[in-house]
């Protein structure tokens, strides 16, 4: 990654000549990756049976290593593996969402890009944090769903607060700071210093000074309005008539590593059944494997969660009590400080325990991963014969994908009904 600037920010569109560059996602040189590519989408909904495949599939075609993810409605916070049938590697699921199971956001990273993650931060059902080892310096992402244009200027002023709080928390000085998401706003087609560039679209209106703003204050660029792409491929959220379209999804980079974005636009033709295209970034950065992983590969996190239930709460207080009851006589404060976090530990583990990432069952089919590919086609088709395709289809997808799930989840309960009735110590595996 190049850390100087152009002067002239138009220096920024890339040549379309090499489409075969551009389009085949992670580029070769000498057998060594050059390129890892970034994404961002609003997928109205993670938890739709069928929706989380479907989305794996579109990140497999496009070739996204990391994709950030809005509007998941998850319950809760947490992580887990899933897979799909055409692909081999495991994908790394990160969530935060909450209890009213709207909004949500989320990371998926791919097997070549999960190995990179140093830690990550569940901010709120808003804003989730990742810090990724990189080379030439270390990448904080944070994906974003930030409140509509029509909600109260205290609800969106709260946001941006949260949001400045989480990068002070999150990023050490050197870290490449990327911002990415939904940010609700329309920063329109007015080149802004350089901040905006001149391949937005529409104008600009008041959540879109918010973001200019918060882009200021934390020094950045917002990479998809200086590409230079055609109109009609610039917007990323449809209307339901069909016809309003704006741009209100957007990748935004730290000033200083602007150059280590080779290539960043919407890519309309993705299809996962949500009105939102997906913002998509090819980056110069190059993502390492943690190495304080590398024994434990799946960086499994103390279970905190269980901290919610006062009981458990209370359990928790009591051990750590006794933990400190003998007092600790140590002068040297890095002795002291190791003492400390002896007994903090072993009162987590004693009572918390360790959270080990759920490993999502496979239940998806290859014919159904056709069908949203056959969808997918039809996206585009405005013609009375393709949107009467492009719902047949989907209708189909859903159909199937719900009699498959409910046939696995059967013949799971038929299994554990088998083996309890033989008392075999199998039954608890499958539990």
């Amino acid at each position: 990654m190049q850390l100087s600037a152009p002067e002239d920010m138009s220096t920024y569109r890339r040549s379309t000549t090499n489409k075969q560059q551009i389009d085949t996602g992670k580029h070769q040189n000498n057998g060594k990756l050059t390129y890892y590519t970034l994404g961002t989408w609003n997928v109205r909904s993670m938890c739709q049976t069928g929706k989380l495949e479907n989305i794996l599939q579109e990140m497999n075609r496009m070739n996204i290593d990391i994709l950030g993810v809005a509007e998941t409605f998850c319950d809760g916070n947490g992580e887990f593996e899933a897979t799909i049938p055409t692909v081999t590697e495991k994908f790394r699921v990160i969530y935060s969402g909450s209890d009213k199971k709207r909004k949500g956001v989320a990371f998926i990273l791919s097997g070549s890009a999960k190995a990179a993650v140093q830690s990550y931060d569940t901010v709120s059902d808003r804003i989730i944090c990742i810090r990724l080892q990189a080379k030439p310096v270390n990448m904080l992402i944070i994906q974003v769903y930030a409140p509509t244009n029509d909600s109260p200027e205290t609800e969106i002023e709260a946001f941006y607060e949260q949001l400045s709080s989480a990068v002070t928390l999150n990023k050490k000085h050197e870290d490449c700071l990327v911002v990415m998401g939904d940010l609700n706003g329309k920063v329109g087609d007015i080149k802004e210093e350089d901040i905006v560039g001149p391949y937005g679209l529409g104008k600009r209106n008041e959540n879109g000074q918010h973001i200019i703003d918060y882009c200021r204050r934390h020094n950045l660029m917002i990479a998809n309005t200086w590409f230079q792409t055609r109109m009609n491929a610039r917007h990323t959220w449809t209307a339901p008539d069909g016809k309003t379209k704006n741009q209100i999804d957007y990748i935004m980079i730290d000033k200083r590593y602007r150059n280590g974005i080779t290539n960043c636009k919407t890519r309309p033709g993705a299809d996962c059944g949500s009105d939102h295209n997906p913002v998509i970034a090819r980056t110069h950065i190059k993502l390492q494997r943690n190495v304080t992983n590398k024994k434990d590969k799946a960086a499994k996190r103390w279970n905190t969660d269980i901290l919610k239930k006062d009981t458990i709460k209370h359990q928790f207080e009591e051990v750590a009590e006794e933990k400190f009851e003998n007092d600790i006589d140590i002068d040297d404060t890095d002795e002291l400080w190791a003492e400390i976090k002896s007994r903090i530990v072993a009162t987590a583990e004693e009572v918390c325990g360790k959270h080990v990432p759920e490993k999502r069952q496979q239940w998806m089919t290859v014919e159904i991963l056709q069908k949203m590919e056959e969808r997918r086609r039809y996206k585009d088709d405005k013609t009375r014969n393709g949107i009467k395709k492009y719902r047949e289809l989907k209708q189909e997808i859903q159909r199937l994908c719900r009699y498959r799930k409910n046939e696995y989840m059967n013949d799971k309960c038929a299994e554990i009904e088998r083996l309890e009735a033989t008392h075999n110590p199998l039954l608890y595996k499958k539990n």
